[in-house]
């Protein structure tokens, strides 16, 4: 069975784009089964990042027991991640626009060290620029997989 390391921007692109929740209940239900079988994870940094949103989806993370979705920084996930910024091409993924760290290292290092498919709300570009875009599945492609 795949498994699944999941985006900040992939669970915020369904929540408030593709999937409201209010809308669509049963892609959410569907999702809750997927986090509680830990078919699907992410790492803590996803749920931080989460948090600082006022859009309910931290909450409604909260309210359906699924913090347990969101796994620790193993030290084979934080290796893997020192491993990934190694490549001058990929240290741009720690620092976002607002001169922030962002969770992306750590989400392919999740995927990169369990053996998962990185699920993003970013398109494949097939730009080294972009490692992120390079090998990850979107939002649609995982509902699909979940339906």
């Amino acid at each position: 069975m795949q498994k699944y390391s999941i985006d900040t921007s992939a669970i915020l692109d369904a929540w408030v784009r593709h999937y409201p929740q209010d809308t669509f209940p049963s892609f959410w239900n569907k999702f809750k089964t997927l986090a509680k079988s830990q078919e699907g994870i992410a790492t803590e940094l996803i749920e931080h990042e989460l948090s600082k949103k006022d859009d309910g989806c931290h909450k409604w993370f909260k309210e359906n027991n699924l913090i347990g979705f969101f796994v620790e920084l193993t030290d084979s996930v934080q290796n893997a991640v020192s491993d990934i910024l190694k490549n001058p091409n990929y240290q741009r993924l720690v620092e976002d626009r607002k001169g922030t760290y962002g969770a992306d290292p750590f989400v392919i290092a999740l995927a990169k060290v369990e053996d998962l498919v990185v699920v993003t709300g970013e398109r494949a570009t097939n730009n080294l620029k972009k490692p992120k875009s390079l090998m990850s599945a979107t939002i649609w492609e995982l509902s699909a997989s979940i339906f």
